[in-house]
């Protein structure tokens, strides 16, 4: 039982990698983290501010980069899963 729940928690985990690209953190190398699909946009922005502590929570932006789009979609719903922005 304890096994299937372990199984299933690693198959709904994502990996993130997150490129800081602000003047204060550029030097900074990108982090990579696995997380679950069902986090939210803020709490991604808050493990953000936990690696790249330089930048206060309220300047956090954050985009999805896809090599498929020409650009960058923010991700700028703190309350939406970022399964919603198709992340996982």
């Amino acid at each position: 039982e304890a096994q299937a729940s372990r199984t299933a928690l690693t198959h709904s985990l994502v990996q993130v990698t997150m490129r800081p690209v602000g003047a204060a953190i550029v030097d900074k190398p990108p982090a990579s983290k696995r997380v679950p699909h069902t986090m939210t946009v803020g709490e991604l922005k808050r493990l953000c501010q936990t690696l790249f502590k330089q930048v206060p929570l309220d300047r956090i932006r954050l985009q999805l980069a896809d090599p498929s789009l020409p650009f960058g979609v923010p991700l700028d719903d703190e309350a939406r899963e970022l399964g919603f922005y198709g992340v996982g």
